[in-house]
């Protein structure tokens, strides 16, 4: 829920491998700043906040970032520019950084955070936009 540049810090520890921190940590900033901007703008509801005023039981796991709007997902943007920083970085395992990015995501789903949509469009603006960096 904190922070998803060190999920993939500790990954790149465990995999003994340069973890890069100088040219990620700005990087995570421009995606959180935009996500932001966009979080701003739509203001969406997350799923917990919708849920009781259509009867549905839900019960998200306790969180110190769910408070702005829910779409786009912003750990899922940070997480997929990583995997895609990272995968490039060291293109033998990228898929297990892309593992590692579809688990973020689905944290937030299964948390009450997001809706699959929050997910998916997030998912891809980070393929349209990696790109024109």
């Amino acid at each position: 829920d904190d922070s998803v540049s060190g999920v993939f810090f500790d990954m790149c520890g465990e995999w003994q491998i340069e973890t890069y921190e100088e040219e990620a940590l700005p990087l995570m900033k421009k995606w959180r700043s935009l996500a932001g901007v966009m979080k701003l703008y739509f203001n969406r509801a997350r799923p917990y906040q919708l849920a009781p005023h259509h009867g549905i039981p839900l019960f998200p796991m306790p969180s110190i970032s769910a408070w702005s709007g829910a779409f786009p997902s912003g750990h899922t943007i940070q997480a997929e520019a990583l995997s895609r920083f990272y995968g490039e970085k060291y293109p033998e395992i990228a898929e297990e950084f892309d593992k590692v990015a579809k688990s973020i995501s689905h944290t937030r789903l299964v948390g009450g955070f997001h809706f699959p949509s929050d997910v998916l469009a997030s998912e891809m603006l980070i393929e349209i936009l990696w790109e024109h960096l």
